[in-house]
């Protein structure tokens, strides 16, 4: 199976000290089975924008 992370910049080893507190899993190192979900995260933390609810 291929994981995919929304990162601008390649994630050998993560940590979790850098996550977002307020997210909806709370803190973590997120992965997604698609492709085109994880260039939308990956865009939108490149130009820092951040949902918040």
């Amino acid at each position: 199976m291929i994981m995919y992370h929304g990162s601008y910049k390649a994630v050998e080893k993560p940590d979790l000290a850098f996550s977002r507190l307020r997210t909806d899993f709370g803190k973590g190192f997120y992965l997604t089975p698609i492709k085109s979900q994880a260039l939308i995260d990956g865009f939108l933390n490149f130009v820092g924008f951040e949902v918040v609810q």
